[in-house]
């Protein structure tokens, strides 16, 4: 028999008062990539699993890694491609859908006629997310410049992959636009000067993240949100985590999927920078579904001692319903009650 780990998930905010709050944090997105699409679209029983996995975890985005498998001129696959969308807007609770790609062509090809071909908005894409990782060596020697950089003209380093990325952000930023959908950009190790052009260029960034455990993940990126600040307008970031063997695989096996985003957002709170007005975090998101611990949220509840609103110097006492082993986040204090000092959602 396969056990099913259960994951009691309950929320409370708690806020310092006002003049004490932070500011910039919508915390309202929850995503995740899928990968292997064509493995497992029309299959009623592991879309069932997906969707079932993202509800019971609250998550309100998923974004579809490799949608170049698929055959978008077979009215079979867009349909089952619709079916899915559909219900995972319209059953599941997810508000978003995104599609992944590494050039523009791709999605004025594929993703927008997709899109005007379904009558229902439930079925369409949301997002536009470009993902070309032009600071990785291995990347571009291994697969762009034959494919993408010597074809139109770039030269196959770092910078000649950089101006075709910028090329490429430029181009969807416009078709997403064009079409009333947003557009997104995953980014790793830029420089302040390209991190600055994608803060220009796209609605919102997917901030790479990636770290064994939490304990340093907002350190790890702390220094690109800064640049990204610079451009002296406020920008959306969505942290993204990963839940690989060589990062944060083994540490989710005795930690919620929730923590790394509470303790970055804890981090970012405490900061006093005037650079924080410029920085709009909007939640946090994972690859990958298939690496994911798959624990499904049960509901708890939470009872406060006091008020939940106080400033600088109080405190309040919050109380799981019932048993003994909760696990808090942020904390991580494995116990039924915890006296919290600090604003945020536990």
């Amino acid at each position: 028999m396969k056990k099913l780990n259960i994951n009691i998930l309950s929320l409370i905010t708690v806020l310092l008062c006002a003049s004490q709050l932070s500011f910039g944090q919508a915390n309202n997105v929850r995503g995740m990539y899928v990968k292997d699409i064509d493995n497992w679209l029309g299959n009623a029983t592991s879309e069932n699993a997906l969707l079932t996995y993202a509800q019971g975890n609250a998550y309100t985005y998923i974004l579809f890694y490799d949608l170049g498998s698929l055959n978008f001129s077979s009215s079979t696959t867009k349909n089952a491609l619709a079916s899915f969308i559909s219900r995972a807007k319209t059953q599941y609770g997810l508000l978003e859908i995104g599609a992944c790609g590494e050039n523009s062509s791709f999605f004025s090809n594929n993703i927008i006629p997709y899109n005007n071909g379904r009558s229902s908005s439930s079925e369409k894409f949301d997002i536009l997310n470009l993902e070309f990782e032009f600071w990785v060596s291995s990347s571009i020697a291994g697969q762009y410049c034959s494919r993408y950089l010597v074809p139109n003209g770039f030269s196959c380093d770092t910078a000649g992959a950089y101006k075709f990325a910028k090329r490429e952000m430029i181009a969807i930023n416009s078709i997403a636009h064009a079409n009333g959908l947003i557009s997104e950009m995953y980014l790793g190790w830029p420089t302040k000067g390209q991190l600055q052009d994608v803060a220009n260029g796209v609605d919102r960034v997917l901030l790479h993240a990636y770290r064994p455990d939490d304990s340093d993940v907002y350190q790890y990126s702390r220094n690109r949100l800064i640049d990204i600040a610079s451009v002296g307008h406020p920008v959306k970031i969505i942290p993204i985590f990963s839940a690989e063997s060589a990062f944060m695989g083994p540490w989710l096996a005795t930690h919620a999927i929730t923590r790394p985003y509470q303790t970055y957002s804890s981090y970012y709170t405490a900061e006093t920078g005037s650079w924080k007005q410029n920085i709009n975090l909007q939640g946090y998101h994972w690859f990958t579904y298939s690496e994911l611990p798959k624990t499904i949220s049960a509901t708890a509840t939470i009872s406060a001692s006091g008020a939940t609103t106080f400033c600088t110097g109080g405190n309040v006492t919050l109380t799981a319903n019932s048993g003994a082993s909760y696990l808090w986040a942020p904390g991580g204090q494995v116990t039924k009650s915890i006296v919290v000092t600090q604003s945020g959602n536990y």
